[in-house]
């Protein structure tokens, strides 16, 4: 008879301790899921104050982001990094669900991504709209009065794509180690 207290990886004989390494990637996935949920809290007290308006002008994607269905997407946000987070602490007791999930860690951070995208390229379009020149001409990236400070810009907006990118290097090696592991 089938017990309901011992887990699937108990009764097939498997273990279900993780590995040192594996707890540590598992941590770093949790925190930076933790940072993106408050940088979606964040866009979600920005969305209610309505201060994005002049980005939703950029295109249509902008628009949806920020005029069509704002609220929507920011509790979408909110929720699906809660969902996620909470993901990664049930994976921390058994491996083996975050192997059968996969999908779902590689599309947050896909969708992370994105955002952060629509974020960056909403910032340059505006920072265009101020200059009134074309971002592909070169005296808008070499100005004396914009230069110093779209470089310092520029590596801001970056860094916002490095928490969505490491999410997903971390999630293709978290996989790879659990299936190192099963072999």
């Amino acid at each position: 008879m089938h017990n309901p207290f011992r887990t699937p990886t108990y009764e097939d004989g498997g273990t279900t301790t993780n590995s040192p390494s594996l707890n540590i990637l598992l941590l770093l996935l949790s925190i930076i899921t933790s940072y993106m949920l408050t940088k979606d809290f964040s866009h979600l007290l920005v969305t209610h104050n309505d201060s994005l308006a002049k980005a939703a002008k950029i295109s249509i994607f902008h628009y949806i982001y920020i005029k069509a269905i704002p609220f929507e997407i920011a509790y979408f946000r909110a929720f699906s990094s809660i969902a996620i987070l909470i993901f990664i602490f049930f994976t921390a007791r058994n491996s083996h669900n975050f192997s059968r999930y996969y999908f779902f860690a590689i599309a947050y951070g896909a969708t992370q991504l994105a955002y952060q995208t629509l974020a960056i390229t909403g910032a340059i379009e505006i920072l265009r709209q101020v200059s009134g020149k074309s971002i592909f001409d070169t005296g808008f990236w070499l100005h004396p009065t914009i230069a110093p400070s779209i470089i310092e810009v520029l590596i801001k907006l970056s860094l916002t794509l490095v928490p969505s990118i490491a999410f997903l290097a971390l999630c293709v090696t978290v996989k790879a180690i659990i299936q190192k592991q099963n072999n």
